[in-house]
């Protein structure tokens, strides 16, 4: 069956590029929505064909509806000479990679100011001398739509000791200057951040290696990931928006620990 695209913006509409503009099916039903997103219509009587519930409507969540048999006409025309049957399983691909996505970027990485002559990665940090390193963060807008006041958590890994949990570095020096945040210890929370469309904003803050004389350094080793690398802290972005509630989190910002290595930064 034909289809015209109406929302061209949702990821789902990509499925015009490998499908051009076919649903498979027999029949659909006819489907009277409202406040919802209608991302193609039938040409024939421009009944809603594939469409977003969102926000009230989905219970804060995000619902793709396809009243058409895309799986079904793909994989029985998976070897077809026309693009327009063998390619039908993108409207359930993209539908899937749909809940994936988001209008905000968002990477963390690690780096060290090593001094010259070390032969090491940016993300190495010494662990027999107390040692500074930042956590970068990169927010990016990938909208045209301006985005308001989402929260970004930020924890630090934490040990068991002294019969109660502690964080194993110490949180320092959070740029930029002026950006609203709280230090609670073992994570820092971001508030209120706004991204203009189409812009970026970096956050860093700095962590502190334990002293070698505090009974909390020996704890590395329950922090270790595999061979030297344990990542030292992790994400959670939280956005609300019209669409509901998007969460996401962010590991593997991993730190090389140099065992027994002479590293200042």
């Amino acid at each position: 069956m034909q289809v015209s695209y109406m929302s061209r913006n949702n990821p789902v509409s990509f499925t015009e590029q490998s499908a051009g503009n076919y649903l498979y099916a027999i029949s659909v039903p006819e489907v009277s929505i409202t406040n919802t997103e209608v991302i193609a219509t039938l040409n024939t009587n421009n009944t809603p064909v594939s469409f977003l519930l969102k926000g009230s409507n989905a219970s804060g969540g995000r619902i793709i509806c396809n009243t058409g048999l895309p799986t079904t006409g793909g994989m029985n025309n998976l070897k077809s000479p026309y693009a327009s049957l063998s390619r039908q399983l993108c409207w359930s691909i993209n539908s899937i990679f749909y809940a994936f996505c988001s209008k905000v970027d968002y990477t963390r990485s690690v780096f060290n100011n090593l001094p010259a002559g070390i032969t090491a990665g940016v993300n190495a940090v010494a662990h027999d001398r107390i040692d500074t390193f930042e956590v970068r963060i990169k927010l990016r807008n990938l909208s045209d739509e301006k985005i308001n006041t989402f929260d970004l958590y930020e924890y630090v890994r934490t040990v068991y000791i002294d019969n109660k949990w502690k964080a194993y570095f110490t949180i320092s020096d959070v740029q930029p200057a002026g950006i609203n945040y709280s230090n609670q210890g073992t994570y820092l929370n971001f508030s209120n951040i706004t991204l203009e469309p189409r812009s970026e904003l970096v956050i860093t803050y700095k962590l502190i290696t334990p002293d070698p004389d505090d009974p909390i350094h020996e704890k590395i080793n329950n922090l270790i990931s595999w061979a030297n690398y344990i990542y030292a802290s992790f994400g959670q972005i939280k956005i609300t928006d019209n669409d509901g509630v998007h969460l996401f989190w962010k590991y593997r910002n991993y730190v090389d620990m140099m065992f027994a290595a002479r590293i200042v930064s």
